[in-house]
């Protein structure tokens, strides 16, 4: 049996929606001046204050009504006040109300509606605002599809402390979308995403240091950084983290530790997790040797879309290895391994 690889970088762009009196996302360090403390403050005060067309208090209230906290929860009225907050100056509340028009929450889903607002939350210096406007023009959201206007936006996030604006620049930079391909700069972006709390810029920044991209390759940086991930709730960091002690790649050598980090992968929904811990099962590496508990995780595997998944339960049941021998079934799951892209069995 052959172990796969699990070190692609993830290209995947990040969206601000954390809604709330701080504002944060990725990073505690933004939008925490206009509101810190008030949570404390009575609900008959932030309604007295909000009335009193105190834009803050707005925000405040609304989101109470966002959570339930003193009042019944109804999110058409913290979209309400967001709005008013908005009005009155405050880029939290357009910042939340963008988010709400984004997903449809408390209002009708409008795209349009909210870029408008990111926009105004950005103007009016909410690093968030900018750095989800910026993912608008990325994918083409409610404004035109623009590379090149979605990098200026996502660096001005990032310079406002915003992780999250780093880690989808950082990707520009390595795709060379509306910017100059980079290697470097991405890698130091993707760093900058890291020390701010973005997992996913740990993780691929480990991804760079195990294939040198842009930085020196260092085995041992890399597993650090896949750890670093994997603690920040990055299942796929888990995944590669695993990796990295299977093959005592920067790491000791340690299968037990290996499997275990397998396992929360998988657990994370990562499909390769699943196949490489169903390999371990399938020989006895780390954890006992189980025929059925690995035919069970190549099926979790298959069924998240990994093509060796499906070639391996596919050998599964063509062996009569941990399932009943099935020939119908084992020719289904090699033609959907060739479709997801496996051109061999792995299990010998």
């Amino acid at each position: 049996m052959s172990e796969a690889h699990g070190i692609a970088v993830r290209r995947s762009l990040g969206l601000c929606v954390v809604i709330g009196l701080l504002g944060a996302c990725a990073t505690g360090r933004q939008g925490a001046s206009s509101s810190q403390g008030t949570p404390s403050q009575s609900v008959e005060r932030s309604t007295e204050d909000c009335t009193g067309d105190n834009a803050e208090a707005c925000v405040a209230l609304g989101v109470r009504y966002l959570d339930g906290s003193g009042v019944p929860q109804d999110e058409r009225r913290a979209a309400a006040l967001f709005e008013k907050a908005c009005e009155g100056g405050a880029a939290l509340g357009c910042f939340n109300l963008g988010v709400f028009y984004a997903k449809g929450r408390g209002v009708p889903r409008d795209e349009r509606r909210a870029a408008a607002l990111y926009e105004k939350a950005c103007e009016g210096g909410h690093a968030q605002g900018c750095s989800n406007l910026g993912l608008s023009y990325a994918k083409g959201s409610g404004v035109p599809r623009d590379a090149r206007r979605a990098a200026a936006l996502y660096e001005k996030a990032c310079e406002g402390g915003v992780a999250q604006g780093c880690y989808n620049l950082g990707l520009l930079y390595l795709d060379g979308s509306g910017v100059p391909q980079d290697e470097r700069r991405a890698a130091t972006l993707f760093e900058k995403a890291c020390e701010g709390g973005a997992a996913q810029g740990c993780y691929n920044l480990g991804v760079s240091y195990a294939k040198g991209s842009g930085v020196p390759q260092d085995e041992r940086r890399a597993a650090a950084l896949y750890e670093k991930a994997c603690e920040g709730g990055h299942a796929q960091g888990c995944s590669n983290l695993g990796l990295s002690y299977a093959k005592g790649s920067g790491v000791p050598q340690d299968e037990r530790r290996a499997a275990a980090l397998y396992e929360k992968a998988c657990e994370g929904g990562v499909a390769k997790g699943c196949y490489n811990l169903g390999l371990f099962y399938a020989k006895g590496s780390g954890v006992p040797r189980d025929e059925r508990r690995a035919a069970a995780l190549f099926e979790k595997a298959c069924e998240g879309g990994h093509a060796l998944g499906c070639s391996a339960l596919s050998a599964c049941y063509a062996q009569g290895f941990g399932v009943p021998k099935d020939k119908d079934r084992a020719a289904a799951l090699k033609n959907r391994a060739a479709a997801l892209g496996a051109s061999a069995s792995p299990v010998e």
